[in-house]
């Protein structure tokens, strides 16, 4: 997948399905750019002992922009500033809006949503546009947008950062920024082998205390969803 970007708990990425360039027929005297974009969503769980299950089937929207422009200079297709990247990228950000939490959509970057190959596709058709004569560009773009909810994560996220031998590995613990702190407990990690661990348990390796709790209130709920037999939240 062209423009991948992977965050703790996201990734997304951009493909161009189909790109036609031609000269418009007899009779039409305006420039056109027309986008076509699918928005591909998927949804993941994955808890404590490896437990994964998709939240739900992929669901995809899709919206149509048709752009007129007046300007005939067939450079705004080959990348000009501020050239028809710039332009797309700014239509699917407000699009996404409608679907994706701004503060995730604020993460995403032009390479993210613009397929790489889109000028390599343009410069490839540019030759069949007769020279001035009215165009239409027409690209169909598939965006694929995938969240997880990951408990070991969340957990991780609730320990904190301390500082003497780590009760999993047993080696000496190291600077402080390897090094995480179990809320409550103060007992010390390093924040591999805590990690590690929480990978297929959810207890303290050293008191053995359920860390459940220390889930956000999303991730309890979610977890309560995805295995309805666990009654350690209510």
């Amino acid at each position: 997948m062209d423009g991948t970007r992977a965050a703790n708990e996201w990734v997304i990425g951009a493909d161009l399905d189909l790109l036609q360039l031609m000269s418009c027929p007899p009779g039409f005297v305006r420039n056109e750019l027309i986008i076509h974009a699918d928005f591909r969503q998927s949804y993941k769980w994955i808890g404590v002992e490896h437990k994964q299950r998709p939240l739900q089937a992929t669901e995809v929207s899709r919206k149509d922009w048709v752009m007129v422009l007046l300007d005939d200079d067939i450079e705004f297709l080959q990348g000009a500033d501020p050239g028809n990247t710039c332009v797309i990228y700014g239509l699917l950000m407000d699009w996404l809006g409608e679907f994706v939490e701004p503060t995730i959509v604020s993460k995403f970057r032009c390479d993210d949503l613009v397929p790489d190959e889109l000028q390599v596709e343009i410069a490839a058709n540019i030759h069949d546009i007769i020279a001035g004569c009215p165009w239409r560009c027409e690209m169909f773009i598939g965006i694929d947008f995938h969240l997880q909810y990951n408990e070991v994560r969340a957990l991780m996220r609730e320990c904190v950062r301390a500082a003497p031998a780590c009760p999993v590995c047993l080696d000496k613990l190291g600077g402080e920024s390897e090094l995480m702190v179990m809320p409550g407990y103060a007992h010390v990690f390093h924040k591999l082998c805590i990690a590690m661990w929480f990978q297929s348990r959810h207890t303290c390796p050293v008191c053995r205390h359920d860390h459940l709790y220390l889930l956000p209130d999303g991730y309890k709920s979610l977890h309560k969803k995805m295995r309805p037999n666990d009654h350690r939240f209510n």
